[in-house]
């Protein structure tokens, strides 16, 4: 199946030169917005349990004294309020390791504040509702507490946070006694008024005891999150780090099939090929899946290799995973987009997963649901723009494929050969009613070389030089020649550089080529030579001699052109006897094309609708050759507006005397002679 890429919303709107890195954006933010979909299914069952029925996710409470006594001032707030400033950077980073946290506080009594949840906005606006008050039924807490995780499977843990001594030691020690028979670990953390062998009895384990200055409350919460890895699996225990591996890694592998496989149709979609082929849908999800394993596990490998529980050094480990995955899939990409260099790719999937990993923490700092599904479109939307677009700037030689006025698609050359035909598995560039195979395009030793399939013959072609395969038009482009000087039509040879082969420097738009069917292809126009020999760039202007009555003032330099058209009579003459009688129309979209006896005006300049004909040709006057009129030769009726505000109907296969400013409408396009 092949789709038509102009169907895509705005896509004519965009300036050629970035319509493939635009496509590359939104067909990766598309791909990883997709696969964001599955990934989330994939997290939600695969963090219940490991494979084997072990558990992966753990649950952790922050059960936080609210009594009075936090109310006390600690530099430039309450203790209640450090508590709350460390509680967020705690639960963010447990969070981060796929731990489910929930809030409980006690006072006079004790209130599940929060549920175990993942959802980081939650549980801040949990710890912000805390409020300070009463005494310290920390009995309650506990028994509040336990009763809630009997309702929760895997692993789990309660972190105590107190500045005081309970109220009730023996109940409060006979709730802890609950926890432990639960299997429900107990750590507790205490500030300097807290008696350390009170939180001993509760823990039963010195090691599980944190003492604390109320500056230091994130530095006591740090320490616990190590206790909690070896304990509950969330960051250094083999077996919480295994199933975290397995699950984080199968999800940036679902990202990367997503992205890469988006990516593929986007490519094809710019060269008009086949939307996707089996062998294309087996790389993809192979290739895909590989790497985006690899660039997970690695990752993950290299921040339990580091053994540094710290925000920053997590952000920048996962800054470094989207890299790692930016560069596998750009060098996986490169293989099927034609001369996209490995170096190239792996340089703009590298910014590109920066760009999209920096995005990914950002919004991770709101919530890690939003980072996955909303930072992951913008990971793959950089990735892919990144990838077309230091290819684009890096490009020394490339093809323009002219479809029509506003579809022109740019072809990277380079060692491999663009292929030109109809043949869908063989070719680069796509034309329907072309032979199977008709050009070759290759760029190397800094020269731009053609074969022609038919003949077998290789020759140099200038930049600024056009081929025609039926209506479309192929243009070479190319910034160096021999590593130094621009190639222009100017290094052709002297005895090439006539006046019928301007369109060797002029723009195609001031002198298109004569069209020719796709069954007589010819691999020169008629009497330009091939290179004989490598010549010098001459940066003198070509000179042009057209007659006064259309020629455009006309100034080239290597790679840059400017035109104008001088005022023209009220009719337009011919004075030149030797040469074939000439008329300048402009397009619709404001572009200019002069047509001459012999060669018509191209449907295809017009637009898609207009492609498999010809509109107009140039005729004489039989009675003074001198004046020029236009044959109407695209099977439908013309309407003709003159300066005088005078309107006629030009039938198929009929003539009109060419006026200046007269305009044509053909259908929905109007056209003027000037």
């Amino acid at each position: 199946m092949t789709l038509d890429i102009n169907t895509l919303p705005g896509f004519n709107l965009i300036t050629p030169k970035y319509r493939k890195a635009v496509l590359f954006a939104v067909f990766g933010a598309a791909g990883c917005f997709l696969a964001s979909l599955f990934g989330e299914a994939w997290l939600a069952l695969s963090l219940r349990t490991a494979p084997g029925g072990a558990p992966t996710c753990g649950t952790v409470v922050l059960l936080i004294d609210t009594s009075g006594s936090m109310n006390e001032s600690v530099g430039n707030g309450s203790r209640l309020d450090a508590v709350r400033a460390a509680g967020k950077r705690f639960v963010r980073d447990l969070i981060a390791k796929n731990i489910n946290v929930g809030v409980t506080s006690f006072n006079n009594a004790a209130m599940e504040v929060q549920a175990p949840t993942r959802s980081l906005p939650l549980l801040e606006t949990a710890l912000d509702s805390l409020a300070a008050s009463g005494g310290t039924a920390m009995d309650a807490g506990l028994s509040e507490t336990a009763e809630n995780l009997s309702k929760v499977n895997g692993s789990r843990a309660v972190v105590l946070f107190t500045d005081g001594e309970p109220d009730n030691m023996f109940f409060a020690a006979k709730a802890a006694e609950t926890l432990r028979q639960m299997n429900i670990v107990l750590i507790a953390v205490g500030t300097e008024d807290a008696r350390q062998d009170t939180l001993y009895e509760l823990t039963k384990d010195v090691n599980r005891v944190k003492t604390t200055s109320s500056n230091g409350i994130d530095l006591a919460f740090q320490g616990v999150q190590k206790e909690l890895g070896a304990l509950i699996g969330t960051t250094r225990g083999d077996s919480g780090f295994m199933s975290m591996l397995f699950s984080v890694s199968l999800w940036t592998g679902l990202i990367a099939v997503g992205l890469t496989l988006c990516l593929i149709v986007g490519q094809n979609l710019y060269l008009g090929k086949e939307v996707l082929n089996p062998l294309q849908l087996r790389w993809g999800i192979g290739g895909g899946l590989a790497s985006g394993i690899a660039a997970g596990g690695i990752a993950l490998i290299l921040y339990h290799i580091t053994g540094i529980e710290n925000r920053i050094v997590d952000t920048l480990l996962n800054i470094l995973g989207w890299a790692i995955l930016g560069v596998l899939l750009a060098l996986g990409i490169s293989k099927i987009v034609p001369n996209l260099r490995p170096n190239r790719a792996a340089i703009g999937g590298a910014i590109g997963g920066v760009a999209g990993g920096i995005v990914f923490n950002l919004l991770s700092l709101y919530s890690y649901s939003l980072a996955r599904m909303g930072g992951a479109p913008i990971l793959g939307a950089c990735i892919g723009l990144m990838i077309a677009y230091v290819d684009l700037v890096m490009s020394r030689a490339w093809l323009e494929v002219i479809w029509g006025p506003r579809d022109v698609r740019l072809i990277n050359l380079g060692p491999k050969p663009v292929r030109v035909g109809s043949n869908r598995e063989l070719c680069d560039v796509i034309i329907r009613q072309a032979p199977a195979e008709v050009y070759r395009y290759k760029f190397e030793q800094g020269r731009v070389m053609i074969e022609d399939v038919a003949t077998s013959q290789t020759t140099p072609i200038a930049s600024g030089e056009e081929r025609h395969v039926g209506a479309i038009i192929l243009r070479v482009n190319a910034a160096i020649s021999d590593g130094n000087s621009p190639i222009t039509a100017a290094t052709a040879p002297a005895q090439a550089q006539s006046v019928s082969h301007v369109a060797a420097v002029v723009p195609a738009v001031l002198a298109p080529p004569q069209i020719r069917p796709a069954t007589a292809l010819q691999p020169h126009p008629p009497a330009l030579k091939p290179f004989s020999q490598p010549v010098s760039v001459d940066p003198k202007p070509l000179p042009v001699s057209v007659p006064s009555s259309v020629a455009p003032a006309v100034v080239a330099t290597p790679m840059s052109f400017s035109a104008t058209v001088r005022p023209a009579p009220q009719f337009v003459q011919t004075s030149a006897s030797d040469r074939p009688a000439q008329i300048c129309i402009q397009l619709p979209d404001g572009g200019i094309v002069t047509i001459e006896q012999g060669r018509p005006l191209l449907g295809a300049l017009l637009g898609s609708s207009f492609a498999s004909t010809n509109i107009a040709e140039v005729v004489q006057s039989p009675t003074d050759p001198k004046i020029l009129g236009l044959r109407n030769i695209c099977g439908m009726e013309w309407i003709v507006r003159r300066t005088s505000g005078d309107s006629s109907r030009v039938a198929s296969g009929k003539t009109m005397r060419a006026e200046t400013n007269s305009q044509l409408q053909i259908g929905n396009m109007i056209i003027r002679i000037v």
